[in-house]
C-alpha cells in the first residue's frame, strides 16, 4: 500500500491502480521504478538498476562510495581467506 500522490488516500502499490478518490492513475515512478532513457525502449526498471536488461542501455554511473564498498567488499573477502 501506497499514499496517493495526489490525495493521499491509501491505495494499492501496483503501477496501473487507479485512486478511488481522486481518479488518479498510479505510476510506476511513484512506487520506485524508473523507465529506461532510451526512447525505443522505456523498459520500466527498479531505481537499483544500473543497466537495461532488455536494451543494454547504461542507466546510471555508480558513485564512487558504491565503488569503493565494492573494493573494500573484495579486499576484506581476500584477507579473511587466510
Amino acid at each position: 500500500m501506497i499514499k496517493c500522490p495526489r490525495c493521499n488516500k491509501q491505495i494499492s502499490a501496483r503501477p496501473g491502480t487507479v485512486c478511488p478518490r481522486c481518479k488518479r492513475k498510479v505510476k510506476p515512478t511513484d512506487v520506485g521504478y524508473i523507465f529506461c532513457p532510451e526512447p525505443e525502449c522505456k523498459a520500466v526498471l527498479p531505481k537499483s538498476a544500473i543497466y537495461c536488461p532488455k536494451c543494454g542501455a547504461k542507466i546510471r554511473n555508480e558513485s564512487i562510495n558504491e565503488k569503493l564498498s565494492k573494493v573494500v567488499k573484495k579486499i576484506e573477502k581476500i584477507l579473511n581467506s587466510f
